[in-house]
């Protein structure tokens, strides 16, 4: 696995945002089609969208591509009920490209 997905998944399994933030994720991410660019940003993103929830996640593959773009696929699970409604674990893909990574 890229070292840059290694340590946002780290941030999510601790909760810390400022590993999440960790360069090059403060370059970009994007959730659900919406772009957070900066560190400022990707940080306050990761707070609402992660540490307010207490996200967890598990690891289910990692695939590695060509041209430094790598794959997770993951089961997200977490206090998601009362902001979306979300009851159950749900899957998540993050896939790195050159300088940052997308959720």
């Amino acid at each position: 696995m890229l070292d840059p997905i290694q340590k946002f998944l780290q941030g999510i399994e601790s909760l810390n945002t400022k590993v999440i933030v960790d360069p090059p994720a403060a370059n970009a991410l994007m959730d659900e089609f919406r772009k957070h660019q900066g560190c400022a940003k990707v940080e306050a993103w990761a707070q609402e969208a992660l540490v307010n929830h207490k996200a967890a996640i598990e690891i289910l593959a990692t695939s590695e591509g060509a041209d430094e773009r790598h794959a997770v696929h993951a089961r997200m699970d977490g206090g998601f009920e009362a902001d979306y409604g979300i009851t159950d674990p749900f899957d998540l893909w993050i896939h790195s490209e050159k300088g940052g990574y997308k959720g």
